[in-house]
């Protein structure tokens, strides 16, 4: 069994999508209603491709018995995308869609500290989904760099292509951006095209290659280079003073966002000019976070507890900004 295998339960009529290796012999499966059920290994048994094809149940014109499947017709090669749909306020599902008339055996996974953790691998049929995570928009400054590496197979007769690797970390500027009907779901979410710019990248390598002089590129690696470093904090982007971290200051869109979806950006926003204030080497930045309910200037202030840059913080002159701004004093 793997995940995105679709399976039956032996004492009930109900199917689903394995989504998840839970502890002991249990197994997380997605119904059609959309919830997730732990359920024994020995309980549910595979819907097998065999099976599905007999009865006529998504069908595909890659099944390897279609001899009229190896003729030259055209094939969509290209459709591949990651989606996020929302479960409830915080909680988002990731999918992989596979809108191409190709089978897409895929491995995906997490890199952190240049090393990869594996999530799912599976082959994804033509015009099919699979929900391979959950992820919280409370955490989305801790989401790390997805991994998709996918190989292209058809019955078809095609045009030989190289297997297509895309790693991706979402920033919160065009995430937010990103709301559409996803394809295959026909649902709302955050969607993003995988292969979008593959056949643009693998036209302009070429191009390049072929326009090496390598006469040239010899006499460059052994000419000595004057010393360019520059100090880090001449590379960074420096930040303004003050931050205002106010919604409407950060996006136009923000009357299409929920509560969890503006916190994920707000915070985003905060962490990423807090870092760039630290390699920029400044003395302090303010944070305006206003006063509200509380929560964004309490996440600010555990983040900045647990930073080992921070000399100090505290509210920032009372007079200006009443109790909501934040002053942060930096090493």
């Amino acid at each position: 069994m793997n995940i995105g295998d679709r399976v039956r339960m032996l004492h009930s009529t109900e199917e689903g999508i394995i989504t998840k290796f839970l502890s002991g012999d249990r197994i997380e499966v997605e119904i059609e209603d959309g919830f997730q059920i732990p359920v024994r290994r020995n309980e549910i048994a595979v819907v097998s491709v065999e099976e599905n094809t007999r009865f006529g149940i998504n069908q595909t014109p890659n099944d390897p018995k279609d001899t009229t499947s190896k003729s030259n017709t055209t094939i969509s090669q290209k459709g591949i995308y990651v989606a996020f749909v929302a479960l409830n306020q915080d909680k988002y599902g990731i999918h992989l869609i596979n809108n191409t008339d190709l089978e897409l055996p895929f491995v995906i996974a997490e890199e952190s500290d240049n090393l990869v953790q594996g999530i799912a691998t599976n082959i994804l049929k033509s015009r099919q989904s699979l929900k391979f995570k959950e992820v919280n928009l409370s955490e989305f400054e801790k989401w790390g760099v997805f991994v998709f590496q996918f190989i292209y197979f058809s019955y078809k007769r095609m045009n030989m292509r190289m297997p297509f690797v895309k790693k991706l970390r979402f920033r919160s500027n065009s995430f937010f951006k990103a709301k559409a009907q996803v394809p295959i779901l026909l649902k709302d979410g955050y969607v993003f095209q995988l292969d979008k710019e593959e056949a643009e990248e693998s036209a302009v390598l070429t191009e390049k290659l072929t326009e090496i002089d390598v006469e040239k590129l010899k006499q460059e690696m052994f000419t000595p280079k004057p010393n360019t470093i520059l100090p880090l904090s001449q590379i960074v982007k420096r930040p303004a003073k003050e931050i205002d971290l106010h919604i409407e200051k950060l996006t136009k869109d923000y009357n299409k966002m929920n509560n969890g979806e503006m916190l994920a950006l707000q915070l985003e926003t905060f962490e990423r000019n807090l870092e760039n204030a630290i390699m920029a080497a400044m003395s302090e930045i303010i944070f305006i976070h206003g006063v509200g309910n509380g929560v964004l200037k309490t996440e600010i202030h555990r983040k900045l507890s647990q930073s080992k840059d921070i000399k100090y913080f505290e509210d920032a002159k009372k007079e200006k900004f009443g109790y909501g701004a934040t002053l942060v004093a930096l090493k």
